[in-house]
């Protein structure tokens, strides 16, 4: 989808845990703590699914998250989830 940009960000850091941009996810621009851990469906985006997917999760990946997707440059949807952890 072409000049689509959707952000992922950990709202208490402020830093990228994700970006997917001119097609593809962009593994550079990401906090490295999240680098080969974040991905987003690419599958999906086309049904406006921008579902973050965070695999071999950490005690500090608990907490607030927030999704911003931009088109042509402009901010159209912006989501909030929280992602709480419980050990077992």
């Amino acid at each position: 989808m072409e000049g689509l940009k959707v952000e992922w960000r950990k709202k208490d850091l402020e830093h990228l845990v994700h970006l997917y941009e001119d097609g593809e996810s962009q593994a550079e621009a990401q906090q490295q703590n999240y680098q080969d851990r974040a991905h987003i469906f690419t599958d999906q985006i086309q049904h406006g699914n921008f579902s973050l997917r965070l695999d071999n999760l950490r005690a500090e990946d608990e907490g607030e998250y927030e999704c911003t997707v931009y088109s042509q440059q402009e901010s159209v949807f912006s989501a909030e989830t929280i992602l709480e952890m419980k050990l077992l």
